[in-house]
Order: C-alpha cells, then sequence, then structure tokens
C-alpha cells in the first residue's frame, strides 16, 4: 500500500473518533454553561448579587468554548472571539476583584457602592460581549489550520525583511523626535510615563509623536515574526535586538503596557496563521509575567518615587474598565447624547487623513475616555486624563441593552469574517496584517471608541501598504535588473 493511500485510510478511521470528541466536548461544554447559567440566575433571584456578578464575568468565555467545542481547532485559536472574551473577563474580572477588595469602593465613587449596581452593569456588559461573541463564532471559520508553506521562512521574503527593520526605524525616529522635543531622555520618561492629556495634545500632530502611535505596534509584531519565523540566524537576531529595542521605548519613554499587550495579541494570530500552533502555554506565562514586572516599571514613574511603585496587580490589569463603566452608566442620559453626537463622528473619523482639519484639542475633547472623564471627574481629572469604559459599555449606553446584544452581535460578525479573510490569504504582509487586525479588534474593546480606532487603523494600513509596496518594488526592480545582466552576458 502507497504512502497516499495509508494516510486516506488512517483518515477514515480517525474521522469518527475525531467526531467523537468534538460531540463529548460539546455536550459537556454545553452541561457547564448550563449550570453556570442556573447559578447565576439563581443567585441574581435570590439577591447574592456578588455571586452573579462573579459568575456573570466568564459567561463570554464559556459562550466562545461551547462556540468552538465542535470544531476541528482549538479553542484557543487567538480569534476575534477568543480576544474579546479573554479581555472581558481579565478587564472585569480584575475590576470586580478590586472592588471587593477595596471595601466596596470605585474610581470617581466616593461611597461604597451597593452591590446590585455592579451586578447589574457586569451582567449587562457581559450579555452584550456574549452576543459579541456569538457573531464573532458564528461566521464561517476555516475548518483545519493549514501551515503556511512559508513558515519558517527564508531570504526569499526580502521584502517583509526590509519592511520590518523600516517600521522598526519609523518607530525609533518617532521617539528620538519626541525625547529631543522635550529636552532631553528623562525629561520625557518622567512627562509621558504619567499620561498627561495636556502633554499628550502638545506633542499631538508632530512628526515624532504620529511615526511612534502609527509603527510602533505593527514593527514590534513584524519584528517578532522575522525573530522567531526566518531560519538565517543573522537575520533573527536582528528582529531580536529590534523587538528588544521597540519594547525598552515603549516602556520606559512612553510607560506604554498597552502597547505590549498589542503587539503580542498581533503575534499569537500571526504565529498561528504561520505555524498552524497556537502560542505555548509557557510563551503565554513569560508574557504575563513581563507584564508584571513592566507594570511595576510603569507604576513607578507615575510616581514620585524613584524606586519601584507599589505593584496594584488588580488595577494594572482591569484598567479601570469598571470603574469607568459604573460611572458612565450613572451618567447615561448625558452622555448618550455626546457619544451619539454627528460632530463628534466626523472628528474622531478624520483620523483617517494625514493632515486633518480637526485639532489635537478638538481630536482629544471627542474621545470617548475623555468623554467620560468629564462627565464624571473633578475638574483635575477632566483636563488630565480618560479612562475607557470598554465596547460593551459604550453600547449599552447608546442603544440600550436589547439593541446593544444585537449591534455587537453584528461587529463580531463583520470583525470575524475580516480575520478569516486576512487569514486565509497566504503572503507574510497579509499575515502582519491578521495580527494589526487582532491588536485593532482588542484595543477597540477595551476603548470603546470604535469610529476613533478605525479612522486611526484606516490611516495605519494604508502606510503600511505604501512601504510593503515600495520594498517590494525596489527588490523586484533589483531581480530584473539582475536577470537582465545574466540575459545579457
Amino acid at each position: 500500500m502507497s504512502n497516499e493511500a495509508r494516510t486516506v485510510a488512517f483518515a477514515r478511521k480517525a474521522g469518527p473518533m475525531v467526531n467523537q470528541r468534538q460531540n463529548v466536548a460539546f455536550t459537556t461544554a454545553v452541561l457547564v454553561a448550563s449550570v453556570h447559567l442556573l447559578v447565576t440566575l439563581i443567585a441574581w433571584l435570590g439577591q447574592a448579587y456578588d455571586v452573579a456578578a462573579g459568575c456573570a464575568v466568564f459567561i463570554p468565555l464559556i459562550v466562545h468554548f461551547i462556540s468552538w467545542s465542535n470544531r476541528d481547532r482549538s479553542w484557543l485559536v487567538p480569534s476575534p472571539s477568543l480576544v474579546v472574551a479573554a479581555a472581558y473577563t481579565v478587564f472585569f474580572g480584575a475590576g470586580l476583584i478590586k472592588y471587593w477588595t477595596d471595601d466596596r469602593r470605585l474610581l470617581f465613587r466616593i461611597l461604597q457602592i451597593p452591590a446590585q449596581e455592579v451586578a447589574f452593569v457586569v451582567g449587562a456588559t457581559a450579555v452584550i460581549t456574549s452576543f459579541f461573541v456569538a457573531g464573532a463564532s458564528s461566521s464561517r471559520n476555516h475548518s483545519a489550520p493549514v501551515p503556511r508553506a512559508h513558515a519558517f521562512c527564508t531570504l526569499k521574503e526580502r521584502p517583509f525583511i526590509a519592511m520590518s527593520f523600516v517600521l522598526c526605524a519609523l518607530a525609533s525616529a518617532g521617539a528620538g523626535m519626541v525625547v529631543a522635543g522635550f529636552g532631553g531622555l528623562s525629561v520625557a520618561a518622567d512627562a509621558l510615563g504619567r499620561h498627561d492629556r495636556t502633554t499628550g495634545i502638545s506633542i499631538a500632530g508632530t512628526f515624532g509623536s504620529s511615526a511612534w502611535s502609527i509603527f510602533a505596534v505593527p514593527a514590534l509584531i513584524s519584528a517578532s515574526v522575522v525573530a522567531v519565523a526566518f531560519k538565517h540566524r543573522f537575520v533573527g537576531y536582528l528582529g531580536i535586538f529590534a523587538m528588544v529595542s521597540i519594547s525598552t521605548i515603549a516602556l520606559y519613554i512612553f510607560g506604554s503596557r498597552l502597547t505590549l499587550v498589542l503587539a503580542f495579541a498581533g503575534f499569537a494570530a500571526v504565529y498561528y496563521s504561520l505555524t498552524g500552533r497556537v502560542v505555548s502555554s509557557r510563551v503565554v506565562y513569560a508574557a504575563f509575567a513581563f507584564l508584571l514586572v513592566a507594570s511595576s516599571f510603569v507604576v513607578s514613574i507615575r510616581s514620585d518615587d524613584d524606586k519601584f511603585g507599589d505593584l496594584d496587580l488588580l488595577g494594572s490589569l482591569s484598567y479601570a474598565v469598571l470603574d469607568a463603566s459604573m460611572a458612565a452608566n450613572g451618567h447615561s442620559d448625558e452622555l448618550q447624547a455626546d457619544f451619539a453626537s454627528a460632530s463628534r463622528a466626523v472628528t474622531v473619523l478624520s483620523t483617517a487623513l494625514p493632515n486633518s482639519s480637526s485639532s489635537a484639542l478638538e481630536l482629544s475633547e471627542a474621545r470617548v475616555d475623555v468623554l467620560v472623564v468629564q462627565k464624571i471627574g473633578n475638574e483635575a481629572q477632566a483636563t488630565s486624563s480618560g479612562i475607557p469604559p470598554s465596547l460593551p459599555t459604550f453600547l449599552l449606553i447608546m442603544a440600550g441593552l436589547p439593541l446593544a446584544s444585537l449591534l455587537a452581535f453584528g461587529l463580531g460578525l463583520v470583525q470575524s469574517t475580516a480575520a478569516n479573510f486576512l487569514f486565509s490569504r497566504r503572503s507574510l504582509f497579509s499575515n502582519l496584517m491578521l495580527g494589526l487586525f487582532t491588536a485593532f479588534v482588542l484595543n477597540s474593546f477595551k476603548g470603546g471608541d470604535l469610529l476613533l480606532d478605525v479612522g486611526s487603523e484606516i490611516r495605519r494600513w494604508v502606510y503600511m501598504a505604501i512601504i510593503y509596496g515600495a520594498c517590494w518594488l525596489a527588490f523586484a526592480r533589483r531581480q530584473n535588473n539582475k536577470a537582465q545582466g545574466v540575459f545579457h552576458e
């Protein structure tokens, strides 16, 4: 019997076994979900609101697991469904634990907050997120992960390598110009690490600030791909050096953990698309440990002490999303008018244009996180910071629970369809775009400012296409010149 015949025979025998395992996994997931929902409902009806809220934060993850349990791909595939479900559980779960351990207090609220109010907001946002996850899981997915032919690529992918280092150079140059504008490294790190909105407005629109904000995340993702996916040792070492350099700049100068989190999410998607394997648990644990160290570093920058600040693990993981959601829910009528403003939509979408007519101050005033703080914070907070309320909270305020759930389902369907399209492409550039899209899904869910993120992402993708096209043309022309030289000889 030939090898092909053996392969076919093995596939026929293994097929029923695989289907049986999928059916068992699906049945188990449904049973677990049923028990979980029953406990949540009983806790709510019995006014055990802490138990109900604690159960609710896991509902999106359970919906994701049920949706993927009868498929031939792991439920840990870094899809929009998993990214959003995991982000919700981490952000709101950490915020909930912080609320329990901080004497039932949250930011912007001096008095203790009743558990019923918290349970309502957590439950409503969990329902909206679950509809997003259901929509993202309902789109057509590829039946099996097929490793790319260029996994562990060769130097034939020179345009991608060149683009990666160009992106790193642009991001580094942008950071250097920002530092020069402040007059020194320590001054820039002290000012930017505090994430003061006034400081952000003062540098917004400059070439340095724009170059960093546009190219930092794609530079990190592409450098990590170069470090992992290319056989050539020297090129791999260059990728590692570029990755470490951009990460150091993000942490030390800009005090940004989010840049690293978005880059890791994007890399996980690219890695799966290249190899057909999810990132190992050891890498995830190492990334989590690194995030804790980075959080401590960022806390030290934002404090007046030169030493590492006390690490607020729960605050670092939650990004104050539950705090902003609770406070925003108390001002829903006022915020609804601001969120639905047509002028705000035009202003934030103008970020897609390189030379937008909207000023940095106008863009800052139109951001969802800033609008939330302006309504619920004191004057100092309103002029110096912004806190993201998350996408489900934004939809809840804008449309109410029933319509917000339907909108979330549609958004999940659209985003998953776009991710599947990019996954089906064969080029390294498409894989990089898949990574950027995964980072966009996470960032838009955390911030809740979908229009602003769409405008910014359009601008980024246009620049990426131009840079990659220029690199591809340069190497194509060089190859043609070599071919013509050989022909003439």
